[in-house]
């Protein structure tokens, strides 16, 4: 069964990909290129889970993390990043970001994560 999902990525074609592999496993999907945009469609669209990239153009994807929590407190939240920084895992924990994952991402993992749901 598939989730509402709420991607989070200002890449268009890490965009287009991760949304067109994850229509193809059953699952809806709303794209945002930045925060604010983010923001809008979860309000818009409630979504399941929402996946977000830690390099945003606005604000970074920790930042978008907490607002998000703040707003969904039981709105699972992925992070997806390429670049893995000291500490990085522990803001994203501290953000409420419940799965950490690096690009190019393990589409194995990530459909378990998102079976878990």
């Amino acid at each position: 069964m598939g989730h509402e999902v709420l991607l989070v990525e200002d890449d268009e074609d890490n965009a287009m990909m991760l949304s067109v592999y994850l229509r193809m496993e059953g699952h809806t999907v709303v794209v945002a290129r930045d925060a604010e945009s983010a923001l809008n469609l979860a309000a818009a669209s409630k979504p399941a889970v929402a996946i977000i990239d830690i390099g945003l153009p606005d604000v970074d994807g920790f930042t978008l993390a907490r607002r998000l929590r703040e707003a969904y407190t039981s709105l699972p939240l992925i992070a997806v990043t390429g670049h893995e920084t000291f500490g990085a895992r522990q803001r994203a924990k501290e953000a409420g970001i419940g799965t950490y994952l690096l690009k190019p991402i393990d589409l194995a993992e990530l459909d378990r994560v998102l079976a878990a749901i």
